[in-house]
Protein backbone atom coordinates (compact mmCIF):
# COMPACT_ATOMS: atom_id res chain seq x y z
CA UNK A 1 0.00 0.00 0.00
CA UNK A 2 1.25 3.47 -0.85
CA UNK A 3 2.13 5.86 1.97
CA UNK A 4 -0.39 8.36 0.60
CA UNK A 5 -3.14 5.71 0.99
CA UNK A 6 -2.03 4.90 4.54
CA UNK A 7 -2.16 8.56 5.46
CA UNK A 8 -5.61 9.01 3.95
CA UNK A 9 -6.87 5.91 5.74
CA UNK A 10 -5.59 7.18 9.09
CA UNK A 11 -7.25 10.56 8.48
CA UNK A 12 -10.59 8.93 7.65
CA UNK A 13 -10.38 6.73 10.76
CA UNK A 14 -9.58 9.75 12.92
CA UNK A 15 -12.40 11.72 11.35
CA UNK A 16 -14.93 8.93 12.04
CA UNK A 17 -13.84 8.68 15.68
CA UNK A 18 -14.16 12.43 16.14
CA UNK A 19 -17.57 12.39 14.49
CA UNK A 20 -18.75 9.63 16.84
CA UNK A 21 -17.65 11.75 19.82
CA UNK A 22 -19.56 14.76 18.47
CA UNK A 23 -22.75 12.73 17.91
CA UNK A 24 -22.52 11.19 21.39
CA UNK A 25 -21.96 14.60 22.99
CA UNK A 26 -24.90 16.11 21.08
CA UNK A 27 -27.18 13.27 22.22
CA UNK A 28 -26.01 13.85 25.79
CA UNK A 29 -27.07 17.50 25.50
CA UNK A 30 -30.54 16.40 24.42
CA UNK A 31 -30.82 14.09 27.43
CA UNK A 32 -29.71 16.80 29.82
CA UNK A 33 -31.89 19.60 28.53
CA UNK A 34 -35.00 17.79 27.40
CA UNK A 35 -37.28 17.37 30.48
CA UNK A 36 -38.95 14.28 29.03
CA UNK A 37 -35.75 12.25 29.23
CA UNK A 38 -34.07 13.84 32.23
CA UNK A 39 -33.65 11.51 35.19
CA UNK A 40 -34.15 14.48 37.54
CA UNK A 41 -37.75 14.84 36.32
CA UNK A 42 -40.06 14.88 39.32
CA UNK A 43 -43.67 13.72 39.13
CA UNK A 44 -46.99 14.17 40.92
CA UNK A 45 -48.89 11.22 39.43
CA UNK A 46 -52.04 11.21 41.59
CA UNK A 47 -54.06 13.38 43.98
CA UNK A 48 -51.92 14.55 46.95
CA UNK A 49 -48.80 13.15 45.22
CA UNK A 50 -48.89 9.50 46.41
CA UNK A 51 -51.09 6.81 48.01
CA UNK A 52 -50.18 8.11 51.50
CA UNK A 53 -51.41 11.63 50.55
CA UNK A 54 -48.19 13.34 51.68
CA UNK A 55 -48.60 16.42 49.42
CA UNK A 56 -44.80 16.65 49.43
CA UNK A 57 -42.23 17.00 46.64
CA UNK A 58 -38.44 16.82 47.04
CA UNK A 59 -37.64 19.01 44.02
CA UNK A 60 -35.91 22.39 44.27
CA UNK A 61 -38.14 25.45 43.90
CA UNK A 62 -37.41 29.01 42.67
CA UNK A 63 -37.30 31.90 45.12
CA UNK A 64 -40.15 33.70 43.31
CA UNK A 65 -42.73 32.46 40.82
CA UNK A 66 -44.83 33.78 37.97
CA UNK A 67 -47.36 32.34 35.51
CA UNK A 68 -45.49 30.53 32.72
CA UNK A 69 -48.55 29.43 30.76
CA UNK A 70 -52.29 28.86 31.02
CA UNK A 71 -54.78 26.76 29.09
CA UNK A 72 -58.52 27.52 29.02
CA UNK A 73 -61.05 24.70 29.29
CA UNK A 74 -64.81 24.88 28.71
CA UNK A 75 -66.02 24.55 32.30
CA UNK A 76 -64.89 24.96 35.91
CA UNK A 77 -63.06 21.96 37.30
CA UNK A 78 -62.52 20.69 40.83
CA UNK A 79 -60.36 17.85 39.55
CA UNK A 80 -56.71 18.30 40.49
CA UNK A 81 -53.94 18.31 37.86
CA UNK A 82 -51.46 15.43 38.04
CA UNK A 83 -48.06 15.24 36.33
CA UNK A 84 -46.37 12.18 34.81
CA UNK A 85 -43.74 11.75 32.07
CA UNK A 86 -43.78 15.43 31.17
CA UNK A 87 -47.56 15.53 30.73
CA UNK A 88 -50.40 17.08 32.75
CA UNK A 89 -53.76 15.29 33.17
CA UNK A 90 -56.99 16.79 34.56
CA UNK A 91 -60.78 16.36 34.43
CA UNK A 92 -63.44 19.01 33.71
CA UNK A 93 -66.98 19.94 34.81
CA UNK A 94 -70.49 18.99 33.71
CA UNK A 95 -70.57 21.34 30.71
CA UNK A 96 -67.39 19.80 29.30
CA UNK A 97 -67.10 16.25 30.75
CA UNK A 98 -63.59 15.62 29.49
CA UNK A 99 -60.21 14.37 30.57
CA UNK A 100 -57.42 16.57 29.19
CA UNK A 101 -53.76 15.82 28.56
CA UNK A 102 -51.41 18.80 28.14
CA UNK A 103 -47.67 19.17 27.66
CA UNK A 104 -46.52 20.11 31.18
CA UNK A 105 -43.75 22.39 29.85
CA UNK A 106 -45.71 24.35 27.24
CA UNK A 107 -49.42 23.92 28.07
CA UNK A 108 -50.13 22.61 24.57
CA UNK A 109 -53.10 20.22 24.40
CA UNK A 110 -52.05 16.72 23.39
CA UNK A 111 -55.42 14.96 23.56
CA UNK A 112 -58.84 14.94 25.21
CA UNK A 113 -61.33 12.19 26.06
CA UNK A 114 -65.04 12.80 26.61
CA UNK A 115 -66.83 10.86 29.36
CA UNK A 116 -70.57 10.60 30.03
CA UNK A 117 -70.65 13.27 32.75
CA UNK A 118 -68.49 15.67 34.76
CA UNK A 119 -65.11 14.55 36.07
CA UNK A 120 -64.46 15.76 39.64
CA UNK A 121 -62.18 12.83 40.34
CA UNK A 122 -58.47 13.57 39.94
CA UNK A 123 -56.64 11.18 37.59
CA UNK A 124 -53.93 8.74 38.63
CA UNK A 125 -51.21 7.95 36.08
CA UNK A 126 -49.26 4.71 36.48
CA UNK A 127 -47.36 2.57 33.95
CA UNK A 128 -48.54 4.50 30.92
CA UNK A 129 -52.22 4.45 31.86
CA UNK A 130 -54.60 7.15 33.14
CA UNK A 131 -57.25 6.11 35.68
CA UNK A 132 -60.15 8.41 36.59
CA UNK A 133 -63.73 8.30 37.86
CA UNK A 134 -66.76 10.18 36.51
CA UNK A 135 -70.26 11.23 37.54
CA UNK A 136 -71.49 8.74 34.91
CA UNK A 137 -70.62 6.03 37.52
CA UNK A 138 -67.70 4.69 35.48
CA UNK A 139 -64.03 4.20 36.25
CA UNK A 140 -61.99 4.76 33.08
CA UNK A 141 -58.59 3.48 32.04
CA UNK A 142 -57.04 5.46 29.17
CA UNK A 143 -53.77 5.23 27.28
CA UNK A 144 -51.57 7.99 28.72
CA UNK A 145 -50.03 8.86 25.33
CA UNK A 146 -53.05 8.71 23.04
CA UNK A 147 -56.14 9.05 25.28
CA UNK A 148 -57.70 5.91 23.80
CA UNK A 149 -59.95 3.96 26.17
CA UNK A 150 -58.47 0.66 27.33
CA UNK A 151 -61.32 -0.36 29.63
CA UNK A 152 -64.08 1.00 31.86
CA UNK A 153 -65.88 -0.39 34.90
CA UNK A 154 -69.35 0.78 35.93
CA UNK A 155 -70.27 1.14 39.62
CA UNK A 156 -73.72 1.78 41.11
CA UNK A 157 -73.07 5.43 42.07
CA UNK A 158 -71.42 8.62 40.88
CA UNK A 159 -67.70 8.88 41.55
CA UNK A 160 -66.08 11.88 43.23
CA UNK A 161 -63.31 9.89 44.93
CA UNK A 162 -59.91 9.95 43.23
CA UNK A 163 -58.16 6.64 42.50
CA UNK A 164 -55.02 5.35 44.19
CA UNK A 165 -53.02 2.76 42.26
CA UNK A 166 -50.63 0.43 44.10
CA UNK A 167 -49.06 -2.88 43.01
CA UNK A 168 -51.23 -3.24 39.93
CA UNK A 169 -54.47 -2.56 41.79
CA UNK A 170 -56.77 0.46 41.67
CA UNK A 171 -58.64 1.53 44.80
CA UNK A 172 -61.54 3.99 44.66
CA UNK A 173 -64.76 4.90 46.45
CA UNK A 174 -68.25 5.55 45.09
CA UNK A 175 -71.47 7.20 46.27
CA UNK A 176 -73.01 3.70 46.22
CA UNK A 177 -71.23 3.27 49.62
CA UNK A 178 -68.70 0.83 48.21
CA UNK A 179 -64.93 0.70 48.09
CA UNK A 180 -63.73 -0.99 44.89
CA UNK A 181 -60.50 -2.81 44.17
CA UNK A 182 -59.97 -3.20 40.41
CA UNK A 183 -57.24 -4.98 38.47
CA UNK A 184 -55.41 -2.02 36.92
CA UNK A 185 -54.49 -3.96 33.79
CA UNK A 186 -57.76 -5.69 32.92
CA UNK A 187 -60.48 -3.64 34.65
CA UNK A 188 -61.78 -6.74 36.43
CA UNK A 189 -63.23 -6.21 39.92
CA UNK A 190 -61.19 -8.06 42.53
CA UNK A 191 -63.32 -7.15 45.55
CA UNK A 192 -65.63 -4.52 46.99
CA UNK A 193 -66.45 -3.53 50.56
CA UNK A 194 -69.70 -1.82 51.57
CA UNK A 195 -69.51 1.01 54.13
CA UNK A 196 -72.37 2.81 55.87
CA UNK A 197 -72.32 5.96 53.72
CA UNK A 198 -71.11 7.38 50.43
CA UNK A 199 -67.35 7.24 49.88
CA UNK A 200 -66.47 10.61 48.33
CA UNK A 201 -62.99 11.27 49.70
CA UNK A 202 -59.88 9.56 48.36
CA UNK A 203 -58.50 6.37 49.88
CA UNK A 204 -55.05 6.22 51.45
CA UNK A 205 -52.92 3.08 51.01
CA UNK A 206 -50.15 2.15 53.46
CA UNK A 207 -48.34 -1.09 54.37
CA UNK A 208 -50.85 -3.36 52.65
CA UNK A 209 -53.89 -1.63 54.13
CA UNK A 210 -56.58 0.65 52.69
CA UNK A 211 -57.86 3.56 54.82
CA UNK A 212 -61.37 4.76 53.98
CA UNK A 213 -63.44 7.64 55.36
CA UNK A 214 -67.21 7.27 55.11
CA UNK A 215 -69.76 9.16 57.19
CA UNK A 216 -68.41 9.53 60.73
CA UNK A 217 -66.13 6.50 60.51
CA UNK A 218 -62.72 5.44 59.29
CA UNK A 219 -62.35 1.89 57.97
CA UNK A 220 -59.12 -0.08 57.65
CA UNK A 221 -59.24 -2.88 55.08
CA UNK A 222 -56.81 -5.52 53.91
CA UNK A 223 -55.58 -4.30 50.51
CA UNK A 224 -55.26 -7.84 49.12
CA UNK A 225 -58.62 -9.32 50.08
CA UNK A 226 -60.79 -6.37 51.17
CA UNK A 227 -61.38 -7.84 54.61
CA UNK A 228 -62.18 -5.46 57.46
CA UNK A 229 -59.33 -5.00 59.96
CA UNK A 230 -60.82 -2.29 62.16
CA UNK A 231 -63.43 0.50 62.27
CA UNK A 232 -62.96 3.71 64.24
CA UNK A 233 -65.60 6.38 64.91
CA UNK A 234 -63.83 9.66 64.20
CA UNK A 235 -66.56 11.89 65.61
CA UNK A 236 -70.16 11.34 66.77
CA UNK A 237 -71.22 14.81 65.67
CA UNK A 238 -70.75 15.29 61.93
CA UNK A 239 -69.88 13.68 58.61
CA UNK A 240 -66.19 13.63 57.72
CA UNK A 241 -65.47 14.78 54.16
CA UNK A 242 -61.67 15.11 54.14
CA UNK A 243 -59.17 12.46 53.01
CA UNK A 244 -56.74 10.77 55.43
CA UNK A 245 -52.97 11.16 55.17
CA UNK A 246 -50.38 8.80 56.62
CA UNK A 247 -46.80 8.65 57.87
CA UNK A 248 -44.82 6.54 60.35
CA UNK A 249 -47.72 4.24 61.32
CA UNK A 250 -50.03 7.18 62.07
CA UNK A 251 -53.06 8.21 60.04
CA UNK A 252 -54.32 11.78 60.42
CA UNK A 253 -57.78 13.10 59.61
CA UNK A 254 -59.37 16.51 60.08
CA UNK A 255 -63.04 17.10 60.82
CA UNK A 256 -64.60 20.45 61.58
CA UNK A 257 -62.37 22.23 64.09
CA UNK A 258 -60.58 19.06 65.22
CA UNK A 259 -57.59 17.02 64.10
CA UNK A 260 -57.24 13.31 64.98
CA UNK A 261 -54.19 11.05 65.05
CA UNK A 262 -54.92 7.31 64.83
CA UNK A 263 -52.68 4.24 65.01
CA UNK A 264 -52.61 2.60 61.56
CA UNK A 265 -52.44 -0.96 62.92
CA UNK A 266 -54.96 -0.89 65.75
CA UNK A 267 -57.33 1.98 64.94
CA UNK A 268 -56.72 3.40 68.41
CA UNK A 269 -56.87 7.19 68.73
CA UNK A 270 -53.44 8.41 69.85
CA UNK A 271 -54.38 12.05 70.30
CA UNK A 272 -56.76 14.72 69.10
CA UNK A 273 -56.84 18.49 69.40
CA UNK A 274 -59.28 21.30 68.80
CA UNK A 275 -57.37 23.87 66.81
CA UNK A 276 -59.96 26.39 65.76
CA UNK A 277 -62.59 28.60 67.29
CA UNK A 278 -66.29 28.34 66.53
CA UNK A 279 -67.44 28.99 62.93
CA UNK A 280 -64.10 27.80 61.53
CA UNK A 281 -63.08 24.48 59.98
CA UNK A 282 -60.00 22.59 58.81
CA UNK A 283 -59.64 22.46 55.04
CA UNK A 284 -56.33 20.88 54.05
CA UNK A 285 -53.48 19.06 55.76
CA UNK A 286 -50.06 17.66 54.94
CA UNK A 287 -46.90 16.48 56.66
CA UNK A 288 -43.15 16.87 56.18
CA UNK A 289 -40.15 16.46 58.49
CA UNK A 290 -42.36 15.35 61.42
CA UNK A 291 -44.46 18.49 61.20
CA UNK A 292 -48.14 18.81 60.34
CA UNK A 293 -49.28 21.75 58.21
CA UNK A 294 -52.95 22.73 58.25
CA UNK A 295 -55.07 25.34 56.52
CA UNK A 296 -58.41 26.58 57.84
CA UNK A 297 -61.50 28.23 56.40
CA UNK A 298 -64.36 30.27 57.78
CA UNK A 299 -63.96 33.01 60.37
CA UNK A 300 -60.49 31.87 61.49
CA UNK A 301 -58.68 31.40 58.19
CA UNK A 302 -55.15 30.79 59.46
CA UNK A 303 -52.28 28.40 58.68
CA UNK A 304 -50.96 26.11 61.41
CA UNK A 305 -47.86 24.04 62.05
CA UNK A 306 -48.05 21.25 64.66
CA UNK A 307 -45.69 18.62 66.00
CA UNK A 308 -46.75 15.39 64.25
CA UNK A 309 -45.94 13.25 67.30
CA UNK A 310 -47.84 15.21 69.92
CA UNK A 311 -50.11 17.72 68.17
CA UNK A 312 -48.36 20.61 69.91
CA UNK A 313 -48.65 23.93 68.10
CA UNK A 314 -45.32 25.18 66.71
CA UNK A 315 -46.40 28.30 64.84
CA UNK A 316 -49.45 30.04 63.40
CA UNK A 317 -49.66 32.33 60.40
CA UNK A 318 -52.50 34.74 61.08
CA UNK A 319 -54.87 35.63 58.28
CA UNK A 320 -54.47 39.00 56.58
CA UNK A 321 -57.68 38.98 54.58
CA UNK A 322 -61.26 37.77 54.98
CA UNK A 323 -60.86 35.04 52.38
CA UNK A 324 -61.72 31.37 52.41
CA UNK A 325 -58.84 28.90 52.09
CA UNK A 326 -59.55 25.93 49.87
CA UNK A 327 -58.09 22.44 49.68
CA UNK A 328 -54.88 23.60 48.04
CA UNK A 329 -51.75 23.00 50.05
CA UNK A 330 -48.40 21.44 49.11
CA UNK A 331 -44.77 21.42 50.28
CA UNK A 332 -41.45 21.47 48.45
CA UNK A 333 -37.97 22.76 49.26
CA UNK A 334 -38.97 23.87 52.81
CA UNK A 335 -41.72 26.00 51.30
CA UNK A 336 -45.44 25.69 52.00
CA UNK A 337 -47.69 26.70 49.09
CA UNK A 338 -51.31 27.56 49.84
CA UNK A 339 -54.13 28.89 47.68
CA UNK A 340 -56.10 31.68 49.34
CA UNK A 341 -59.34 32.11 47.44
CA UNK A 342 -60.21 34.20 45.51
CA UNK A 343 -57.00 35.82 44.28
CA UNK A 344 -53.83 34.66 46.02
CA UNK A 345 -51.12 32.02 46.05
CA UNK A 346 -48.98 32.18 49.21
CA UNK A 347 -45.48 30.82 49.81
CA UNK A 348 -44.58 30.35 53.49
CA UNK A 349 -41.34 29.19 55.14
CA UNK A 350 -42.12 25.81 56.75
CA UNK A 351 -39.62 26.33 59.58
CA UNK A 352 -40.58 29.82 60.72
CA UNK A 353 -44.09 30.43 59.39
CA UNK A 354 -42.89 33.62 57.68
CA UNK A 355 -44.50 34.54 54.38
CA UNK A 356 -41.86 34.59 51.62
CA UNK A 357 -44.03 35.91 48.78
CA UNK A 358 -47.55 36.06 47.40
CA UNK A 359 -48.94 36.01 43.88
CA UNK A 360 -52.13 37.97 43.24
CA UNK A 361 -54.62 37.81 40.43
CA UNK A 362 -55.58 34.16 39.77
CA UNK A 363 -58.66 32.48 41.29
CA UNK A 364 -57.21 29.02 41.92
CA UNK A 365 -59.46 26.38 43.45
CA UNK A 366 -58.05 22.87 42.90
CA UNK A 367 -55.45 21.00 44.95
CA UNK A 368 -51.91 21.86 43.85
CA UNK A 369 -49.44 19.65 42.00
CA UNK A 370 -45.65 20.23 42.01
CA UNK A 371 -43.15 18.89 39.48
CA UNK A 372 -39.82 20.06 38.05
CA UNK A 373 -39.78 23.23 40.14
CA UNK A 374 -43.24 24.26 38.93
CA UNK A 375 -46.70 24.49 40.50
CA UNK A 376 -49.86 23.46 38.65
CA UNK A 377 -53.48 24.25 39.55
CA UNK A 378 -56.80 25.18 37.95
CA UNK A 379 -59.00 28.24 38.43
CA UNK A 380 -62.75 28.69 38.67
CA UNK A 381 -65.46 31.13 37.58
CA UNK A 382 -65.26 32.77 34.17
CA UNK A 383 -61.50 32.13 34.02
CA UNK A 384 -61.64 28.31 33.81
CA UNK A 385 -57.94 27.89 33.16
CA UNK A 386 -55.18 25.46 34.06
CA UNK A 387 -52.11 27.37 35.25
CA UNK A 388 -48.41 26.61 35.45
CA UNK A 389 -46.26 28.69 37.82
CA UNK A 390 -42.48 28.70 37.67
CA UNK A 391 -39.38 30.87 37.76
CA UNK A 392 -39.87 34.19 35.92
CA UNK A 393 -36.58 33.43 34.13
CA UNK A 394 -38.30 30.51 32.38
CA UNK A 395 -41.21 32.62 31.12
CA UNK A 396 -41.73 32.08 27.42
CA UNK A 397 -39.04 29.41 27.21
CA UNK A 398 -38.60 25.74 27.96
CA UNK A 399 -35.34 23.79 28.42
CA UNK A 400 -35.87 22.09 25.06
CA UNK A 401 -35.88 25.49 23.33
CA UNK A 402 -32.11 25.68 23.85
CA UNK A 403 -31.33 22.31 22.22
CA UNK A 404 -31.13 23.57 18.59
CA UNK A 405 -28.91 26.49 19.62
CA UNK A 406 -26.60 24.22 21.61
CA UNK A 407 -26.38 21.72 18.75
CA UNK A 408 -25.51 24.46 16.23
CA UNK A 409 -22.77 25.76 18.54
CA UNK A 410 -21.37 22.26 19.11
CA UNK A 411 -21.45 21.35 15.41
CA UNK A 412 -19.85 24.66 14.38
CA UNK A 413 -16.89 24.37 16.72
CA UNK A 414 -16.57 20.64 16.08
CA UNK A 415 -16.47 21.23 12.34
CA UNK A 416 -13.90 23.97 12.80
CA UNK A 417 -11.82 21.66 14.96
CA UNK A 418 -11.97 18.82 12.40
CA UNK A 419 -11.11 21.16 9.52
CA UNK A 420 -8.03 22.47 11.33
CA UNK A 421 -7.03 18.94 12.35
CA UNK A 422 -7.31 17.62 8.81
CA UNK A 423 -5.44 20.62 7.42
CA UNK A 424 -2.62 20.02 9.89
CA UNK A 425 -2.48 16.30 9.05
CA UNK A 426 -2.36 17.09 5.32
CA UNK A 427 0.53 19.44 5.94
CA UNK A 428 2.38 16.75 7.91
CA UNK A 429 1.85 14.21 5.16
CA UNK A 430 3.15 16.55 2.46
CA UNK A 431 6.30 17.06 4.49
CA UNK A 432 6.94 13.46 5.55
CA UNK A 433 6.05 11.61 2.35
CA UNK A 434 9.07 11.66 -0.06
CA UNK A 435 8.45 12.44 -3.67
CA UNK A 436 8.28 9.45 -6.03
CA UNK A 437 11.07 8.89 -8.60
CA UNK A 438 9.48 8.88 -12.05
CA UNK A 439 12.56 7.47 -13.71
Amino acid sequence: MKKEDIGDSEMVTGFKKSLRVIVAFSFLLILLFNPIYSKSCDEWPMLYKDPQHTNYSDCQMPEVMDVLWSYKIKDTTTSSPVIANGKLYIGSGKNDRRVYCLDAETGKKLWEYKTGSEVRSSPAVVNGKVYVGSFDKNIYCLDADTGEKIWSYETEGIIISSPSVVNGRLYIGSEDKNVYCIDAKTGKKLWNYTTGNAVCSSLAIYNGKVYVVSGRYMYCLDAERGEEIWIHMITPHSTVVSSPFITKNKVYIGCGRDLYCIDTDTGKELWSCTILSEHSFLVSSTIADDRLYLSAGGRESNFYCLDAETGEELWVYKKEREYTIFDSLAIADSKLYIVVYPNYLYCIDTKTGKKLWEYKGVSLITPLAIANGKIYAASCGEDNKIYCFGSPEEKGTTPSDFIPILLIIVLFFSGLFLWKKRKKENSSLSINIPSQNTD
